[in-house]
């Protein structure tokens, strides 16, 4: 097949395929994940909404534009479906919440941009957990997915957004991930959309004190107290996952074991281009 009979192929597939919508929770492993699936689509057809809240962007996009849109991603609460009139389907990663929670507060550490900076650089982990209470990051996963679930003006009620967040994930996702379990996720999303092989080098990893097992007991605790309902609702998705690998045919272990040995030469690969492209610039200087 050559370029152009490729291209067509791909545009009739965005013609009738369902928009793929990629709800990101931050610190999941979602940033790799987006660049995957902009590889898998045509250029110009996947909408990153990272500002948005809801994807209230949608509403105003010519039709024209969303009917060219094969996936959207960005860190909104689910309902972004409910802007567009094209069919769609939802994917998602989680990520055990404890490891999430510690990733977060070493990534705004080193962010100065981002609204909570101060706070998490004058306050240890513990502190800013307990100084942010109902708020990010603590439940942040179970506040995306619940989305709105109760009238506007409504107190929130944390059994109802979990009630909200599972329902959820059970009936309107179609592949829903773990951070620990990348590649069998990857897959099964390349078995469920019929992607190509979905080999990616890890975008921004966590440095070592994000590691759960650098902090205390103590702090391990305020964590798992702060974040009940992601708890729940990670053990919902671990539950959900194995269920999706259970059901896949004897080949998909071997597809697993082959698609790992590839995509570590892959990063390989792309790390020795890297040093090359340095050692260039380097030399032109």
């Amino acid at each position: 097949m050559n370029a152009m009979q490729q291209q067509q192929t791909i545009e009739g597939i965005n013609e009738i395929a369902p928009v793929v919508i990629f709800l990101h929770a931050p610190k999941t492993g979602g940033t790799t994940l987006v660049r995957i699936i902009k590889r898998q689509c045509a250029p110009g057809s996947v909408l990153t909404l990272y500002d948005s809240s809801y994807g209230e962007e949608l509403a105003a996009y010519p039709s024209a534009e969303i009917d060219r849109v094969r996936a959207i991603a960005g860190h909104f609460y689910f309902g972004v479906h409910r802007l567009i009139a094209r069919p769609s389907i939802y994917i998602t990663l989680l990520r055990d919440p404890v490891d999430r929670v510690i990733s977060h507060y070493h990534f705004v550490r080193r962010s100065p941009e981002h609204y909570l900076y101060t706070a998490a650089n004058e306050l240890s982990l513990s502190e800013f957990v307990v100084a942010c209470g109902a708020d990010e990051p603590n439940n942040d996963q179970t506040r995306l997915l619940a989305g709105r679930h109760q009238p506007e003006g409504t107190p929130p009620n944390a059994d109802d957004m979990l009630a909200a967040a599972r329902k959820n994930l059970r009936e309107h996702v179609a592949v829903v991930g773990t951070t620990e379990e990348f590649d069998r996720a990857l897959l099964l999303m390349r078995r469920t959309f019929g992607w190509g092989r979905p080999f990616y080098v890890r975008e921004n990893v966590s440095k070592k004190q994000s590691r759960r097992d650098v902090i205390s007991p103590e702090t391990r605790r305020v964590i798992e107290n702060y974040n009940a309902l992601d708890i729940d609702l990670y053990e919902e998705a671990r539950m959900l996952f194995a269920e999706r690998v259970r059901e896949q045919d004897t080949a998909f272990q071997r597809e697993l074991f082959v698609f790992r040995r590839l995509n570590s030469a892959y990063a390989l690969a792309g790390q020795l281009q890297r040093l090359t492209n340095l050692n260039v610039r380097i030399g032109a200087q």
